[in-house]
């Protein structure tokens, strides 16, 4: 019985050593977003909110490295202010990082989404930066910022 035992867990035990990687989603879920800019084609202002549906895995190698890889899909809504035309934006983004070590794990990934005026107003290119955080404890932060809009007529 002992010598049965013995072989499990020197099975097991070469196992665990022939694995290759460990795998995990760190983060499935949504975050809100918000801005105002300018419509660089016409002047007005747009209010925006939305969200950003991100999903964030990450896969620790035998080397001690980690590879992160997001999904992320956004919308936005927003109003033209003096207008009171709609706009919306839909975009799909994805990105891969790979790390060498341990520890906090940042990445930052530019956006890009057409926003499309539902009235008369020309539409425009919104740009910003998505920042993602994974801290060592696996807590996740992520927000976009440094907005610009460029007129795509």
């Amino acid at each position: 019985m002992k010598r049965n035992f013995a072989i499990v867990v020197m099975v097991a035990a070469l196992a665990l050593l022939s694995l290759r990687a460990f795998a995990a989603t760190v983060f499935n879920g949504s975050i809100p977003i918000s801005a105002t800019v300018q419509n660089p084609c016409n002047g007005e202002t747009v209010t925006f909110s939305g969200t950003a549906h991100e999903l964030l895995n990450e896969t620790f190698d035998n080397s001690g490295g980690s590879h992160l890889s997001a999904n992320i899909n956004i919308h936005l809504a927003g109003t033209g202010s003096p207008s009171g035309d709609a706009y919306v934006g839909n975009a799909e983004e994805s990105l891969n990082e790979n790390f060498n070590s341990g520890g906090t794990i940042t990445a930052t990934h530019p956006i890009s989404e057409e926003i499309i005026s539902q009235g008369s107003a020309p539409n425009f290119l919104l740009k910003g930066l998505m920042h993602i955080t994974v801290n060592p404890d696996g807590t996740v932060t992520s927000f976009v910022d440094t907005f610009t809009t460029e007129c795509k007529g």
